[in-house]
């Protein structure tokens, strides 16, 4: 009998890295979801119908769209407390974690809002019409900084390597060694001026036109069509570690460990391929679909498989199975801790600053298996764990 236990806990716990190995769906309100961003752990999701919120990791979401008068947001922004919005009719701001938001749009003529760069200078905007504006002031004031541009469509901004890019919507790259005062276009080797997304990792900068993925080496002076297994162009992008994962319209998720020379598709579990954002929270990475598909969350691939690796970090945690508490002792501080069921979804966070021990109340729980990830300052680590009441 005992065997037979063992044999079935780890067939349960196979289970449950597959389910995790693959995209979750954790939300479908909002139609089309524009945008996320976090604050002080709190995850927004900038969408067609305004703005939601999530105070428990994505397992729960509320509307915070008081005081906007547009409700259409694309992207959003964090700046210490203030919180961004862009919509179809120019800048809201929030100070009280979304519970209500002003306008903010002085100085700014009003557009569709499409991007948000924040450099330690300050705050660019990119509009649908009228080209760019810049605030010094969080902003409260934004003033125009076009000369040069030759479209006023800017989809994108990026900063390398201390130089601004702006991708527009038929002209091209264009940059800016100056703050913005005067741009200078550059689409050397770009055979698309239709620029979808800028991006950058360590000294590598990357453009999507609506045919290509391209690399510069040349901070934006030249540059290099990629070999990619996706045909749409990419929409997004986040970086991780080795890892940099770009959202598709069309083809999902791929990632690159080598600045896209080879490329992987990650698109288990997703029911549309067609992603308009994607970002990195708590140890997954969370990307939306086109059309009302949701948005999912998927574990990062080197968290995968990290529970054999906690004999090396000193980690112990008993009494596994446990019916009324959990001890997690540590040979550092952990910060906080997930508690993940088998199918994948987050049943609790607990923010603790416990050391060298910490006690779980796992009372609560029903019976099953869990997984725990605990962040520490010396990354993240998984155990397995079985409560039996």
């Amino acid at each position: 009998m005992k065997f037979k236990r063992i044999i079935l806990l780890l067939s349960l716990y196979l289970i449950v890295l597959q389910i995790q190995a693959q995209w979750q769906l954790v939300m479908q309100e909002g139609g089309n979801i524009y945008s996320l961003v976090e604050q002080n752990d709190v995850m927004f999701a900038g969408t067609q119908f305004g703005i939601f919120k999530s105070d428990d990791g994505g397992v729960t979401w509320v509307e915070a769209n008081n005081g906007l008068t547009n409700t259409v947001v694309h992207p959003m922004l964090v700046n210490g407390t203030r919180l961004f919005a862009g919509t179809e009719a120019g800048v809201f701001i929030s100070d009280d974690g979304g519970d209500n938001w002003t306008e903010s749009n002085q100085g700014l003529i009003i557009s569709k809002i499409n991007s948000f760069l924040l450099t330690d200078d300050g705050i660019y905007t990119g509009t649908d019409d009228q080209g760019i504006f810049y605030s010094t002031d969080n902003g409260e004031n934004w003033i125009a900084k076009n000369n040069g541009l030759s479209n006023m469509s800017v989809k994108t901004m990026v900063s390398h390597i201390g130089r601004l890019f702006a991708g527009t919507d038929g002209a091209g790259v264009f940059y800016s060694d100056n703050l913005g005062e005067s741009w200078i276009q550059s689409n050397n080797g770009l055979t698309s001026w239709f620029i979808s997304h800028l991006t950058s990792k360590d000294d590598k900068l990357f453009v999507s036109t609506n045919y290509k993925f391209y690399i510069s080496e040349t901070n934006g002076l030249s540059w290099n069509a990629l070999n990619t297994p996706f045909d749409y162009e990419v929409l997004c992008s986040v970086n991780y570690s080795d890892y940099m994962f770009v959202g598709t319209n069309g083809d999902g998720v791929a990632y690159t460990t080598d600045y896209g020379q080879t490329w992987t598709l990650w698109n288990e579990g997703l029911t549309n391929k067609n992603m308009y954002c994607i970002e990195i929270f708590d140890n997954y990475v969370w990307s939306a679909c086109c059309c009302g598909y949701g948005l999912y969350k998927r574990l990062l691939p080197k968290v995968i498989g990290l529970e054999q690796k906690n004999d090396d970090y000193n980690l112990t945690v008993y009494p596994n199975p446990a019916n009324q508490f959990l001890n997690i002792k540590f040979d550092t501080k952990i910060d906080k801790i997930r508690i993940v069921n088998m199918f994948g979804s987050t049943i609790r966070i607990v923010n603790t600053d416990a050391s060298p021990l910490c006690r779980l109340d796992v009372q609560a729980l029903t019976s099953g298996i869990y997984i725990l990830e605990m962040q520490t300052k010396k990354g993240v680590l998984i155990k397995k764990v079985l409560v039996r009441h």
